[in-house]
């Protein structure tokens, strides 16, 4: 565990050393910041993003920093497996078993899982490779959806069984995380493609929880 936050500690704190040690890009002849991706008229990007989110990824352009957003569906919270375990550990006996003489769980169900990142980058290029650079960042990110579960009970000994499926649960995870990634932007055409890595830290509802994530993308650029 604590090899694991000093890990995390690290991804995320590395942009921040790497800015204060004066890494800022490289400059042309002019002694301008020349990012070997963008031009000052192409500082939004918008597109699509396949991975954890998969989604709509919108990028906002500052030189050799940016802003992304990622919002889409989130696969990090689908957790096979861990709704059954958290109905007996804590449905059941909360709602189930108190209130009732017998009662069995017969399953779940739930949405599809919604998820947002937030990210402040930096961009560096890659010498010898024109149009890509290698970006990191920190951020922080939510996901979230609702489970619904199944189960049927015995009001009394001897009684038939009711059935129910009107127990439900929404799961709210947020927490802070550290990204790094390719970008490559075509030089004819205003597009731009991505790939990204990414460790989140859960701080709620499961501190300390690590989930790694991975995207792919591309955004049209203006």
């Amino acid at each position: 565990m604590k090899k694991n936050i000093f890990i995390t500690m690290i991804i995320i704190l590395y942009p921040f050393l790497m800015e204060a040690q004066g890494f800022k890009g490289d400059k042309d002849k002019s002694g301008k910041t020349n990012t070997g991706a963008f031009s000052s008229e192409n500082n939004w990007g918008i597109g699509l993003r396949f991975g954890d989110p998969s989604g709509i990824s919108v990028k906002k352009y500052f030189g050799n920093t940016a802003l992304e957003l990622n919002v889409g569906l989130s696969h990090t919270i689908a957790k096979n497996g861990y709704w059954d375990g958290h109905y007996r550990n804590e449905w059941e006996d909360r709602y189930c078993l108190s209130s009732y003489d017998d009662c069995d769980y017969l399953g779940f169900s739930r949405s599809r899982p919604l998820g947002l990142q937030l990210h402040y980058l930096w961009h560096w290029n890659i010498p010898g490779a024109e149009g890509l650079s290698w970006y990191a960042g920190a951020g922080g990110q939510m996901a979230f959806q609702t489970v619904r579960y199944s189960y049927r009970y015995k009001p009394f000994n001897g009684s038939p069984w009711i059935y129910d499926d009107g127990g439900s649960y929404t799961d709210f995870d947020f927490g802070a995380d550290g990204v790094a990634g390719l970008e490559y932007t075509f030089k004819k055409v205003p597009i731009s493609l991505f790939l990204d890595v990414n460790l989140f830290l859960e701080i709620y509802d499961s501190p300390f929880v690590f989930w790694f994530q991975s995207g792919i993308g591309g955004r049209y650029n203006f």
